[in-house]
Parts: structure tokens; C-alpha cells; sequence
């Protein structure tokens, strides 16, 4: 449930974000409203590439690498909610759908718009302009990173599926389930 509210909330604060800069921004002499002075501008600007406007123009490479990314992150999402013995600990699943919530917000613009929306700027050090979705992204993979190497819940979780990788090596491949209700090969040719 937790991760059903972190997507439609951080989905719908990107979009409308992006749908109140791409409105009022385009008005304002470059784009730009200078919140604070060469610090933090809200900048109007259209992204037709990757982070960094890298690979400028590659709208369906995005759509393909973004669909699979997302089926798999639901997939990742639902198997780990309730793995046993240990589950994905719950910061990780946090990290994972503000991941899962910036690709969807972004992949919403490619499909209807051909580019992404952004507009938050930090002029201070010139750094890229990104939006909500990306923001989530960034944060999402920290969450996740910290959470799996360095607690001790994402230890424990590690430790449970290398543990599960060892059992199968030792009965050749199959797990106790098959095993105990006689599925798998049963030495008859």
C-alpha cells in the first residue's frame, strides 16, 4: 500500500508541476523566475534527451528502456513484498517505487509531449534543470542503496537470498517446493 501512495503521489506532484511551469514560465523573460537570485531558478525548458540532455532525440529507445525498466520495478515490487524468509526491507520498496514514480512521470511526457518537462535549476553550481520525477529517481536509488548495504535488514535480506542460491546449488537446481510435491525430474528416463 505504502508504495501505491508514494507513485500516484509523486506522479501526480510531478505532473502538475510540469503542467504550471510549461503554463506560466514560457511568459517570463528566458523562461525563468529567479526564486533566489543565482541560487535556485524556476526555468522553463524542453528535454528531448536523456539526463544532461544526452542522446538528444532517441524518443523510442527512452519509451523501450523506460516500459521494460517499469515492468520490471512492479515485478521487483509485488515478488519481494512478501518474500520468505525475509522480505525487501521496507526503505528499499520505498526507493524502488520513487524510481518506479519518476519513470512513469517522465515516460508520461515522452508519450504525449515527444520531450520532457523540466524546470528546476540550480544556478549556483550550473546544474542540469530537472524536474519532480527526476528528483524522485535520484533520492529513490539513494533510499534503496542505503537501505539494502547499509542496514541490517538489507543484510538479513541478502543473507536470506544467498541462502535460497546455496540450498538450490545443493539439491541440483530445484527448490524445496519441488521436491515435497514431487514436481521436477524424478530420475526416470
Amino acid at each position: 500500500m505504502l508504495e501505491i501512495l508514494i507513485v500516484v503521489l509523486v506522479i501526480a506532484a510531478d505532473q502538475a508541476t510540469k503542467a504550471i511551469a510549461a503554463k506560466i514560465l514560457p511568459t517570463l523573460a528566458d523562461s525563468t523566475y529567479p526564486l533566489w537570485e543565482g541560487v535556485f531558478h524556476f526555468t522553463y525548458v524542453e528535454n528531448r534527451g536523456a539526463a544532461f540532455g544526452m542522446l538528444q532525440n532517441k524518443r523510442i529507445v527512452f519509451l523501450v528502456i523506460t516500459s521494460i525498466s517499469i515492468v520490471l520495478m512492479i515485478w521487483l515490487l509485488i515478488s519481494q513484498r512478501k518474500r520468505k524468509p525475509v522480505a525487501m526491507p521496507v526503505l528499499a520498496r520505498a526507493g524502488i517505487a520513487l524510481i518506479l514514480a519518476g519513470a512513469v512521470g517522465n515516460m508520461i511526457d515522452r508519450i504525449w509531449l515527444g520531450y520532457v518537462r523540466d524546470m528546476l535549476s540550480f544556478t549556483l553550481i550550473n546544474f542540469a534543470v530537472f524536474n519532480i520525477a527526476d528528483s524522485a529517481v535520484c533520492i529513490g536509488a539513494a533510499l534503496t542503496g542505503i537501505s539494502l548495504l547499509f542496514t541490517k535488514k538489507g543484510k538479513e535480506y541478502f543473507d536470506s537470498i544467498d541462502g535460497e542460491r546455496e540450498k538450490k546449488k545443493r539439491n541440483g537446481g530445484k527448490d524445496s517446493a519441488d521436491r515435497e510435491s514431487g514436481n521436477g525430474d524424478s530420475g526416470r528416463g
